[in-house]
């Protein structure tokens, strides 16, 4: 592990969370490998696929306004050409009238393919 490695995964997600934010989710695709899978929250199904994972950020961002969003500092844990990031983060959002306010962690496992890293799996668990 070196931190040149902790950095560009640091710098992957800060683009993931500024690029959905913003609305530039044509960014999101250099972040993702072409296969990611993403496990539902409560692990009640799974999506695959960049495309398909990029367009459930779209439509999140186009059913809810986004009120707040702030995330902590990723723990990292890297071996060899595999790395798992995990953060803290909470949102307040309206959708449909009504306004949410949660925390969960999200969970993104990357690997390292052609001297970059790339999100291959991801999951979010809820904060009790």
């Amino acid at each position: 592990m070196t931190s040149n490695d902790q950095n560009r995964i640091k710098e992957l997600l800060e683009t993931i969370n500024s690029s959905w934010s913003n609305r530039q989710f044509e960014n999101l695709h250099e972040c993702f490998h072409q296969d990611i899978c993403m496990q539902l929250p409560d692990f009640s199904g799974k999506i695959s696929g960049r495309d398909v994972l990029v367009q459930s950020y779209k439509d999140f961002v186009d059913k809810a306004e986004v009120l707040e969003f702030s995330e902590d500092n990723p723990q990292i844990d890297i071996i060899e050409s595999t790395a798992v990031a995990i953060y803290t983060y909470t949102i307040k959002y309206r959708m449909n009238d009504t306004v949410y306010d949660e925390s969960a962690r999200e969970m993104f496992i990357f690997s390292k393919i052609d001297d970059d890293w790339k999100a291959v799996w991801r999951t979010m668990l809820p904060v009790k």
